[in-house]
């Protein structure tokens, strides 16, 4: 397969398309957006975030505004755009035929796809995404009063207006993983995409994620869905498993060491028990006949003295098993859970997102991350 080269020529000018026409909605750009309206990417991955597609996903919020339809292909096409993907180069034909359809769905797909095929290198993907979403602002989102941006975690709470840089996911309990299901892992409720949305839910419009339906107007017959999709979702999957079972873990090592801990301080509590046992033997022995010579209280006293010591011996094994069977372990829960959470974070921190917003009316921007600006 033939690769552009950067070093000797810029990419090439796109060839001619049919415009665009506006959404044939009647809302003004008057209408503003109550929260803004954010999608990430399924996963991450150490080759860049160009590898990773974004989640399909619509919200209620923005119905009235975009079709949803219209946001699905929006979404659909813009991981043409995004992706590094092999297949973009074999698309031209395609997109040609498409260019003749008038709907909106269709232009679109025919923008997305042409924009891929021309430029399917892996190293201006960042070139083609910033075309696609000028043309769809252009054409699409600003019209209606919306402005649609692919922005890096830190860029998206600036935009949020959250304090600090970091995405603050809060803590892993191990009710994350008791309830609810996750989707994405394939069972179990810690589901690591949930929690990033569940971190700026006070901020952001409700979303409703259809990665896994049948997205029909939404143009889920493309060969994203039909190639590609299934191998990024099991890169997701594998990603968010590895959390999953670290998590799952350190909740099953709590669990353990909690049921350790009941059965030992049963036991020491017996041993209490002995100890007042004996204690109280002695002060019956110091009422009788032994009490009333001093041989026969140094009698009792060293018996005490031995079966206290019998007895603190076994309650000095029990606490050495506490400490190695229950301590121990719930430490090594903690540096899991730590070592959960310091992942998770770091994941977050890369992931990229599809962020709508009302028009501010400054002039677009074509950075999509905060290194760009």
């Amino acid at each position: 397969m033939t690769h552009l080269k950067l070093e000797t020529a810029s990419p090439p000018p796109l060839p001619p398309r049919p415009p665009l026409q506006p959404n044939p909605s009647k809302t003004t750009t008057s209408i503003i957006l109550p929260k803004p309206i954010v999608i990430p990417q399924t996963s991450t991955t150490i080759h860049g975030p160009s590898y990773r597609p974004f989640h399909l996903a619509h919200s209620p919020t923005l119905s009235p505004l975009l079709p949803t339809p219209t946001f699905l292909t929006f979404l659909n096409h813009l991981n043409h755009v995004w992706l590094a993907n092999p297949y973009l180069q074999a698309l031209s034909a395609t997109s040609n035929i498409l260019g003749f359809i008038p709907s909106l769905e269709a232009q679109l797909a025919a923008l997305g796809m042409q924009v891929a095929a021309e430029l399917g290198t892996i190293t201006v993907s960042k070139l083609r995404t910033k075309m696609f979403l000028r043309e769809a602002n252009e054409t699409v989102f600003g019209p209606v009063g919306l402005r649609v941006r692919v922005l890096g975690t830190e860029g998206l709470l600036r935009v949020l207006g959250v304090e600090g840089d970091r995405l603050g996911l809060g803590e892993v309990f191990d009710y994350d993983f008791e309830q609810g299901s996750s989707k994405s892992e394939g069972g179990g409720g810690f589901d690591p995409v949930r929690r990033r949305m569940d971190a700026l839910r006070e901020y952001v419009a409700p979303v409703v994620f259809v990665d896994d339906m049948a997205v029909g107007n939404g143009g889920g017959g493309d060969w994203v869905r039909k190639v590609a999709w299934k191998q990024e979702e099991w890169f997701t999957q594998r990603q968010n498993r590895v959390l999953v079972r670290r998590h799952r873990r350190a909740v099953r090592g709590i669990g353990e060491a909690e049921v350790a801990e009941k059965e030992l301080l049963v036991k020491m509590e017996e041993v209490e028990a002995e100890m007042m046992a004996v204690k109280g033997r002695a002060v019956e022995r110091l009422s009788g006949p032994l009490g009333e010579s001093l041989l026969g209280r140094g009698i009792v006293q060293d018996d005490l003295e031995k079966g206290l010591k019998q007895l603190q011996r076994k309650m000095e094994k029990l606490g050495r098993e506490r400490e190695k069977g229950v301590t121990k372990r719930l430490q090594q829960s903690e540096r899991t859970f730590q070592r959960v959470r310091k992942r998770e974070a770091k994941i977050a921190q890369k992931v990229m997102w599809v962020v709508v917003t009302a028009d501010d009316g400054v002039e677009y921007s074509t950075s999509l991350s905060d290194e760009d600006d």
